[in-house]
């Protein structure tokens, strides 16, 4: 009893001087987004039994040796509805099999509380800050996925920035953020932290009450005018206590259910309505948003471009970059790149030891070299490459952020995150200048603007990097084959681009149906009537749109007079439809002279001055 009440003693203590410092101006980061009033949310409050209100304040852990009894898990949240769940160690696809599982019940759909560094598998350091991604398109992931919590641990500086992108990911894509995780075993340090988060925002906090037998949040919520989530871990037999005094979620295993039967009900019904209410709104955006995903797709996107985006140019003093020339990486991991990225950027990669006497003999070489620091590189190999010349053409990568100190006089130094699945095409084209590079260098709570490389050529990637699923792709082949197969062509090639960066490029068949000769990506061709499909079919789509005609329509009642005077019965063009015309199967002779029935500019001008110019 005394180890408790001295707790509770503490916790009042700081409790006692905030009060007293209360009238004094606080500094506000950042304006707190209110929650509207949500029709959807409250229709549902007005629905709900007493246990389903109850089963809406708890997130079920669920452990990964689920995955493989996904449809009994399913059955398990249809008749329990939880608030949340939180699928530890799951892999994308059991994710998107559970989630769009789900989707086809009429359930109040439980919302997925998840680990952003664990999910993309990234390590802890603020890619979001090196992003510039202004309308979260990286976050859509999480939002398809129902993350309704996405817990950031500790990691985060509640700057105007940080709190300015987090709000804008709760408003845009209904995931709240988890900045913060508070225990009760650190409570002297962790109170006035505490109080500062739920004053300034109304992000999501995690509270661990180990100790505390019960904490009246709802009395801080009040003070603080916060109307965030408060998230709490506490063993299973004090989880009801802490729902009575203002807690909104509470965690629990799935292997002991959820403890419906000991709620007595709340202790101010009040203000437990209004957290069920909050919990709702919080969900309002997977309800209304349902989406069948492939999780593993989107995830590949936002982890190779959070990744992309944190590449910083620190120090750019002898302008190689970006490189023209033929360059080598060298590096301690072996790194794999596709031949028409290495042929193309005439890059070449070596896998070594990068001890200091390697280091010496490679920037002796000649020519553009770059080396690929691993974070255990010694000290000595520090130095040497701190004290670099701009002639030695050598740029320095490094990936731990703690080497930055001994690295920041070295002529060219760029940080590359060190993440799983390291992709070196990406990373050898935004040397390259095929892939851009405007990330910025977080030290601390140091922002170091990093030099911005824009990217001027044409890159190569994964189709997933651009946001494109690999699988989906696979289905051009199939479609190819079939057409040659129809005898509708001999042979083609097809090449898909999207932001910048080639995602799909293969040759398929022969030159001719003799099959002499096989395409190849050398092949030409001819281009023919371009005009056609890139011109005329558009503005036909357009003017379709703004219904200037139908289909069905013939042209006689949409051709210039001076045309009909060159057309005369019999003749039938004036019945062709544009449906024909767009289908090619007018019927008119290749070649028609159609054009010398228009009107000129001028009649005493014998060429087609509305239509050409004479400057080239």
């Amino acid at each position: 009893m005394a180890t408790k009440n001295l707790i509770r003693l503490l916790f009042l203590c700081p409790l006692f001087i905030f009060f007293q410092c209360k009238s004094d101006p606080q500094e506000v980061i950042s304006d707190a987004p209110i929650i509207e009033n949500n029709q959807w949310a409250d229709s549902i409050f007005g629905n709900l039994s007493a246990k389903q209100q109850y089963h809406q304040h708890f997130i079920v852990q669920v452990p990964n040796t689920y995955q493989s009894n996904a449809d009994s898990l399913v059955n398990w949240i249809v008749q329990n509805e939880p608030g949340a769940i939180e699928l530890i160690n799951w892999n994308p696809d059991s994710i998107s099999y559970l989630k769009n599982r789900l989707d086809t019940f009429t359930i109040i759909q439980p919302f997925i509380v998840a680990n952003f560094f664990e999910i993309l598998d990234l390590p802890e350091y603020p890619y979001w800050r090196a992003t510039t991604d202004d309308d979260l398109q990286l976050m859509q992931t999480f939002r398809k996925m129902n993350a309704g919590l996405l817990d950031f641990g500790n990691s985060l500086k509640l700057n105007s920035e940080d709190l300015k992108w987090m709000d804008s990911l709760d408003e845009t894509h209904g995931v709240k953020s988890i900045t913060n995780h508070f225990s009760d075993r650190n409570l002297k340090k962790d109170f006035n932290e505490f109080l500062k988060v739920t004053r300034t925002s109304n992000l999501a906090v995690q509270l661990d009450l180990a100790l505390l037998d019960t904490a009246d949040l709802n009395k801080y919520r009040d003070l603080n005018k916060y109307d965030g989530l408060y998230v709490v871990k506490t063993p299973q037999t004090k989880m009801n206590d802490h729902l009575q005094t203002g807690a909104d979620l509470i965690y629990c295993q799935l292997e002991k259910g959820i403890p419906f039967n000991e709620w007595k009900g709340p202790v101010n019904e009040k203000q437990f309505n209004e957290s069920t209410k909050r919990i709702l709104n919080q969900k309002s955006f997977i309800m209304k948003n349902p989406k069948r995903i492939n999780l593993d797709a989107d995830l590949k996107y936002s982890k190779l471009n959070l990744a992309h985006n944190a590449v910083s140019v620190i120090s750019n003093q002898a302008n190689i970059l970006p490189i023209t020339t033929k360059f080598a990486i060298y590096s301690e991991q072996k790194m794999k790149s596709s031949q028409k990225v290495r042929k193309e950027n005439r890059v070449s990669f070596s896998q070594q030891k990068l001890d200091l006497k390697a280091i010496k003999k490679i920037t002796k070489t000649s020519g553009t070299k770059v080396l690929f620091l691993s974070d255990t590189v010694d000290v000595e190999s520090l130095k040497h490459l701190n004290n670099l010349e701009p002639s030695s053409k050598t740029i320095v990568c490094f990936s731990n952020p703690s080497h930055y100190e001994q690295l920041n006089e070295s002529p060219t130094l760029i940080f590359v995150p060190n993440y799983t699945d390291f992709n070196a095409d990406i990373f050898a084209q935004q040397l390259a200048g095929r892939i851009s590079i405007n990330g910025s260098f977080v030290k601390g709570n140091e922002l170091i603007e990093g030099e911005e490389i824009i990217a001027s050529k044409l890159a190569r990637s994964i189709p997933e990097f651009t946001g494109l699923d690999t699988d989906t792709l696979s289905r051009i082949n199939w479609a190819i084959n079939s057409a040659m197969n129809g005898r509708a062509f001999p042979g083609c090639q097809v090449l898909l681009a999207k932001n910048g960066c080639i995602v799909y490029d293969r040759q398929f068949g022969h030159h001719s149906y003799q099959r002499q000769k096989v395409v190849t990506d050398e092949s030409i061709y001819d281009l023919a009537s371009l005009t056609k499909v890139v011109a005329t079919t558009m503005v036909g789509m357009k003017l379709y749109e703004l219904g200037a005609y139908q289909l069905k329509d013939s042209l006689e009642a949409y051709l210039p007079d001076s045309l009909k005077d060159h057309l005369r019965y019999p003749s039938t063009i004036r019945n062709i439809t544009f449906e024909e015309l767009f289908i090619h199967k007018s019927g008119m002779p290749a070649g028609f002279p159609i054009i010398r029935y228009m009107q000129y500019t001028s009649e005493n001008v014998g060429r087609f001055d509305k239509y050409y110019c004479d400057v080239s």
